[in-house]
């Protein structure tokens, strides 16, 4: 016990300290250091401390540090602890009102806590009231298990601040307790995890059989971030409970970076639902922004009863990096998603299919992006939606879609089934091998392409106005038995490949354009004009 304003101090020597409590009812704690005491090296030593609590009831820390200062001016910073009794509170390490650091230099700060196998609030690491784990270029890794039978027993609890003011890296890992629940990976509360230049990563797995065992959990004033070219990574698994258990829950709070890129990746393991794999509260703020080049990447995986990205309430704004939402269910019904880059829209699942427009939500297996969604996309001067190496459909929903921004699909197989409508500067491009046109495709003087064989089911429209500008180029063969009627201003159009075939004829095609009509290989329908 350091206690009453005591100092244990060094100059470049390393300070080293070992306690095991040996209570048997509460407060015995490995190491105790409170009531504005100090522990320092001023030189380049390194300090040391490994604690373990007592065999007894609550309050059995295996380092507790109050209202205190553990400091090398230079060195390394080492905590180890581990909590033990047979209750409450017997955390690993406990930092409560006060600072840890490694104040200049590379020095790295290192805190290592277990929880007791106790039942409430054993968590592996706590941070708490405004208390301070800092270092400048050296890393900072904090590894926190929780343990105990029944609730809040969080791998990693903070309230504080964890920072590297240099190029440090900061890691969190953060693994719940296996009780019932509140037993969190990682729960950030108000407070910051931040590096100026370095990375920033959280990796959070939910432990317990109930509800509230998310892997990571951001709260109200909490800020996750980096500046300059460091990334902010959060990964996050939710336990297997049986309530709502999501790998990461933003319930408020930022999560930033300048030109560095931010990755959320969350799995919701539980059978139940409300196990999202992402997921933002709703009605609170929520800010996930990358103020500079910075990319933004969310993916979420969840059972069939749950939504792998669940964005209810905030804003998405990459500045000039592009936004890449992958889930097998994608809801974006509370969210604006901003950016001045590509975003790309797709599945998790391959070969699952897509289908565009219209209200459904969720209505069937495959991923639903419906017209209000769309609405919440702004900014982006190109949309991308469908999977490089995808084998399912895209279809159009029969109550047909519009676009505010130009659009690109990619599928083995695009299924026009209701209008397409591009608005202002939205153009339309189709990379299919197979593209089925039963519906009409219509744009303000902006281009419509399709790379791929177009099948003219029923009698279209694919147009660009009667304004100046905008081409129509169709890269493959049109087949089909249905009319095609062409249309644009001044654009040109050009049909790369051959209109029918020698068996069957297109029903007719109509070209109408004040430029160039062009028809690169055989024309056979039924009529053209």
């Amino acid at each position: 016990i350091i206690t009453g304003g005591s100092k244990v101090s060094s100059t470049d020597g390393a300070v080293s300290l070992t306690g095991i409590g040996n209570g048997t009812e509460n407060g015995s704690n490995g190491i105790d250091i409170n009531d504005n005491s100090t522990v320092e090296s001023i030189g380049t030593g390194s300090i040391i401390l490994n604690g373990t609590g007592g065999n007894g009831t609550f309050n059995n820390k295996g380092i507790s540090i109050s209202k205190s200062t553990v400091q090398s001016a230079g060195g390394n910073v080492s905590l180890t602890g581990k909590g033990a009794g047979s209750l409450i509170n017997n955390i690993g390490v406990a930092i409560d009102n006060s600072q840890v650091q490694s104040k200049s230099g590379n020095g790295t700060v290192t805190i290592t806590g277990t929880g007791g196998n106790g039942t409430d609030r054993n968590e592996g690491i706590s941070i708490i009231n405004n208390s301070i784990v800092k270092s400048q270029n050296g890393d900072i890794i904090l590894t926190g298990i929780g343990k105990g039978s029944a609730g809040n027993n969080r791998g990693i609890f903070m309230q504080g601040v964890v920072e590297s003011t240099g190029t440090g890296n900061v890691t969190l890992s953060g693994f719940g307790g296996n009780g019932n629940d509140g037993n969190q990976g990682i729960s950030v509360g108000e407070g910051r995890v931040s590096s100026l230049s370095g990375n920033v990563s959280l990796t959070g797995i939910g432990g317990g059989t109930g509800t509230v065992n998310e892997g990571i959990y951001i709260d109200s004033g909490a800020t996750v971030n980096s500046a300059d070219v460091g990334k902010v990574t959060l990964t996050g698994t939710g336990s297997a409970g049986k309530g709502t258990n999501s790998g990461i829950f933003v319930n408020s709070g930022t999560v930033k970076s300048q030109d560095g890129d931010i990755t959320l990746i969350g799995t919701g393991v539980g059978t139940s639902i409300s196990n999202n794999g992402i997921n933002f509260a709703k009605s609170l703020a929520v800010t996930v922004q990358a103020t500079g080049k910075g990319n933004i990447s969310l993916t979420g995986s969840a059972n069939n009863n749950s939504i792998p990205i669940n964005l209810s309430s905030g804003v998405i704004d990459a500045t000039l990096g592009t936004v890449t939402l992958t889930g097998d269910e994608i809801q974006l019904l509370g969210t604006q998603v901003t950016g001045q880059s590509t975003i790309l829209l797709q599945p998790l699942t391959p070969s699952l299919g897509i289908t565009i427009g219209g209200t459904k939500i969720d209505a069937d297996a495959s991923l639903n992006l419906n017209q209000a969604e769309l609405d919440k996309l702004s900014g982006f001067p190109q949309i991308v939606i469908g999977r490089t190496n995808g084998t399912g459909t895209i279809a159009i929903n029969s109550d047909g879609v519009t676009f505010n921004y130009p659009v690109t699909m990619q599928a083995p197989t695009i299924e026009v089934n209701g209008n397409i409508t591009g608005l202002n500067k939205a153009s339309i491009t189709f990379d299919a091998p197979t593209n089925n046109i039963n519906r009409n495709i219509t744009t303000q003087s902006q281009n419509i392409t399709i790379n791929g064989e177009a099948i003219v089911g029923n009698d279209v429209l694919v147009s660009t106005g009667n304004s100046a500008g905008g081409y129509i180029l169709f890269n493959k063969n049109i087949n089909g038995c249905g009319t095609l009627t062409l249309e644009t201003d001044t654009g040109n159009i050009d049909i790369k490949g051959a209109i029918g075939n020698s068996t069957t004829p297109l029903g007719a095609i109509i070209a109408s354009t004040s430029g160039t009509t062009n028809f690169a290989s055989t024309v056979n329908a039924q009529s053209l004009t």
